[in-house]
């Protein structure tokens, strides 16, 4: 911005400013009748007032000055990721993001493409005025590709979800379906059921001697788990006949892992999908892989909405819904079409993200045997018989296994930080970053900087138990409160944290406290497990795990717990 669009940008603001105050007299800022969003705004308008005078005083830099990857005329940074000739690696986001920091610092900017500027942001002091201005609508520029499909099928979808929607239609949808998925009241209710299906998957995948690659097998684990909440169904994706690639859970598997690798693609490429569609390989792929988790989904809906018109006619008393799905049908004034895209992303997010996260923790806690020892003592503490079952409270009295579930998403987040776009102008890290600008928090590579974490790299679950002191300017600031508020979120932050987060927490803090208490496990894959990006992190090697039944359980006459 000009020194004289600077002065301009002062004057115009001046004005309103004054305008307002004069028009609501003086009582108009303590209101008692002001909405949060007019105290918001207000507030907005002070500090563009405040930005245009730092910019005009040359106390705050301008955004053409932030430093960052050269850009090319036409083709933005992407020859930087070309293969051979490119420094970075497209598919290797922690890599590549981590030398931005080491090139150019806590604050970069990368023109993608030409007329997008991407802002990356390492500062936690940046990262909270990005959570303080997102406003009640946190907006940001993702799955579009799921959106462009939906939107061309009025007659299944009425919007494109709640994954790439923005503004008033995101709450309105966020709003009404959180509910059955964010009240641990409503998630404890499946505690029982996750249980049997952990040890039947225990008997059935997880035996003494070495697992190829754990990642397929849990895969199948937490698309059983997703059937459960979401259908009250059993899809037996782990026996033998689903094992086989036709079969529904491998097709579901398989769908959403082509769908999550092409909106990856779609976001970085904003032209040919949307001019050419047909041009697209990856708008072809998603066309594909979408109908049939679509098929699965209109499927359950029609199953279930049978289901409820026979049990309401044979016992029309009030009962509580058995599944997501049910409570999202028995939902007044809510569109059929909605509760289908609904459905579809809990199918889409049900296999690929938490089997993602819980392979990098298999990993994690298969180098530490002494972590497996806390995770075994905490598990008989919550339940001492061997087969007793697991009480309905276990994810608050499962302290440990939770700070350990922390510690791995803090080194190992499914992905590399959170995406807004600001619908103000804000100061970063002493520049101006005009409103509508991209910006992505850098959330996995500040984790791993010893400036805000005491030996990043180590896997130390303890560090959740108590509070501690960063290391920095200000000593008095406490770790936990910056990780928890700006670094270590891997399910995001505030109104727009994941939908599924509570049953997710579960379904891994069942599967630790079982697959601890029945196994030891020592790590028998490569020496060093790195990530690919496929919109999501995933291991770029097996799990590979050896098993080794505990002595308590082998020596034991009483069979395991089964179903």
């Amino acid at each position: 911005m000009s020194l004289l669009k600077a002065s301009c940008f002062v004057r115009t603001w001046r004005s309103v400013v004054i305008r307002t105050a004069s028009s609501n007299g003086p009582q108009a800022n303590t209101d008692p009748s002001s909405t949060p969003e007019q105290k918001l705004m207000k507030k907005w308008g002070t500090d563009n007032v405040r930005i245009a005078q730092q910019l005009e005083e040359g106390t705050v830099k301008p955004f053409n000055t932030i430093p960052g990857p050269r850009s090319f005329s036409f083709l933005g940074t992407k020859p930087l990721f070309w293969k051979i000739v490119g420094k970075y690696d497209k598919d290797q986001h922690m890599d590549t993001y981590y030398k931005f920091y080491k090139e150019f610092g806590e604050i970069v900017r990368e023109d993608v493409h030409p007329k997008h500027p991407l802002v990356h942001i390492y500062n936690p002091a940046d990262m909270q005025t990005m959570f303080i201005y997102e406003g009640t609508y946190p907006m940001r520029y993702s799955h579009m590709v799921l959106e462009k499909y939906r939107l061309e099928k009025p007659e299944v979808y009425a919007s494109g979800g709640i994954l790439p929607s923005n503004g008033p239609a995101w709450y309105a949808l966020r709003k009404k379906f959180q509910k059955s998925l964010q009240d641990y009241r409503e998630v404890e209710k499946y505690v029982g059921r996750v249980e049997e299906i952990t040890d039947e998957f225990l008997e059935a995948r997880i035996q003494p001697g070495i697992i190829e690659d754990c990642s397929q097998e849990v895969a199948r684990l937490f698309m059983e788990l997703t059937s459960l909440v979401a259908f009250d169904e059993r899809f037996h994706a782990f026996s033998e006949a689903e094992m086989r690639p036709d079969s529904r859970s491998s097709r579901l598997m398989g769908s959403a892992s082509v769908i999550n690798c092409s909106i990856m693609k779609t976001n970085l490429n904003h032209i040919l999908w949307r001019l050419f569609p047909q041009l697209s390989k990856a708008w072809r792929d998603l066309v594909v892989a979408h109908a049939y988790v679509e098929e699965v989904a209109l499927e359950q809906i029609a199953k279930k909405m049978a289901y409820i018109k026979e049990i309401d006619a044979t016992r029309p008393e009030n009962r509580a819904p058995t599944s997501t799905l049910e409570s999202y049908l028995r939902l007044k004034d809510t569109d059929i079409r909605d509760i289908t895209g609904m459905i579809v992303d809990l199918l889409l997010g049900g296999s690929d993200t938490i089997t993602s996260s819980m392979s990098y923790l298999l990993h994690n806690l298969s180098r530490h045997p002494a972590v497996q020892e806390k995770i075994y003592d905490e598990c008989l503490r919550i339940q001492p018989d061997d087969n007793g079952r697991l009480p309905q409270d276990v994810a608050q009295k499962a302290t440990y296994t939770s700070q350990v579930i922390r510690e791995s998403l803090r080194i190992n987040p499914v992905a590399i930080g959170i995406g807004r776009v600001l619908p103000v102008d804000v100061v970063m890290s002493g520049y101006h970053v005009p409103k509508f600008t991209h910006i992505v928090s850098q959330n996995q590579v500040a984790c791993r900087l010893p400036q805000y974490f005491d030996d990043p790299l180590e896997f130390r679950p303890e560090r959740w138990e108590r509070r501690r002191y960063i290391r920095g300017e200000d000593h008095l600031q406490e770790e936990r409160l910056v990780s928890e508020k700006c670094l270590s979120i891997p399910f995001s932050h505030g109104s727009r944290v994941c939908i599924a987060k509570k049953v997710a927490e579960l379904d891994m803090i069942v599967l630790l406290l079982k697959l601890c208490r029945r196994y030891t496990m020592r790590w028998a894959g490569a020496p060093k497990v790195g990530m690919r990006t496929v919109l999501v992190h995933q291991p770029d090697t097996p799990i590979r795990i050896e098993f080794t039944e505990r002595k308590s359980l082998a020596d034991s006459s009483t069979p395991s717990p089964r179903t």
